[in-house]
């Protein structure tokens, strides 16, 4: 994910349950989210139209999430309760009206679509 001002993070999932930021020029740890679970694959994009992006994964207790840099500490911007394991979601303009939406599988053979036309 790359920072308004340039900077580049990465994210990804710990196996003590936390979601970890690096910076990816040092490799030093940013900051921790406690999720209490694991995470899956992470994407970013800028979800909420706001000019800075979030990573977006899902963990394997069902929850979407996305988690945004607030100054070097993490912002959960939303987390969205599936019911069931949570994979790697894509991100894609699937309304073709400039919004991102997010496609995900979950553990129960669904494919869930959040973000959209309501």
């Amino acid at each position: 994910m790359r920072l308004p001002d340039g900077p580049w993070l990465i994210g990804f999932g710990r196996q003590n349950g936390n979601f970890a930021c690096l910076d990816a020029a040092t490799g030093a740890v940013r900051w921790e989210l406690p999720i209490h679970a694991s995470a899956g694959d992470v994407v970013s994009c800028d979800i909420n139209g706001d000019g800075a992006d979030e990573f977006i994964f899902g963990d394997s207790h069902g929850h979407l999430w996305a988690v945004g840099d607030d100054g070097g500490k993490p912002k959960v911007v939303w987390k969205i309760d599936l019911g069931a394991s949570v994979g790697t979601p894509v991100v894609a303009d699937l309304a073709g009206d400039g919004a991102m939406e997010i496609i995900v599988p979950t553990g129960d053979g669904n494919l869930t679509v959040v973000g959209g036309p309501e």
